[in-house]
């Protein structure tokens, strides 16, 4: 459950509710909310809150060691990535023109 991995990262980073929703810009409320399960976070959240906690989000959402992603040494980088994506700023790339076909 999701809610149990935010508890346990923040626990482990011995950080309260209430610190972990400034770190995150969410409010303590809506942690605890996540942790008894009674709300999701949206992906935006999410990113925030591993970003809080110093993990990635997909450590958080999977529950995955860190050491079983590749590119953990650069980790800032990602987070920063995973941050720009969430908030749709992602860069556009470019798109070949679709030719029609002929029969």
């Amino acid at each position: 459950m999701l809610g149990n991995r935010i508890k346990h990262w923040r626990i482990e980073r011995g950080m309260t509710q209430e610190a972990l929703g400034i770190a995150s810009d969410v409010g303590n409320s809506n942690v605890r909310s996540y942790e008894n399960g009674r709300a999701l976070p949206s992906l935006f959240t999410l990113i925030r809150i591993a970003s809080a906690l110093d993990i990635s989000a997909g450590e958080l959402i999977l529950d995955l060691e860190p050491e079983m992603f590749p590119e953990h040494k650069n980790r800032g980088q990602r987070l920063k990535r995973d941050a720009s994506l969430a908030s749709g700023q992602a860069v556009q790339q470019s798109v070949r023109p679709r030719t029609p076909s002929r029969a």
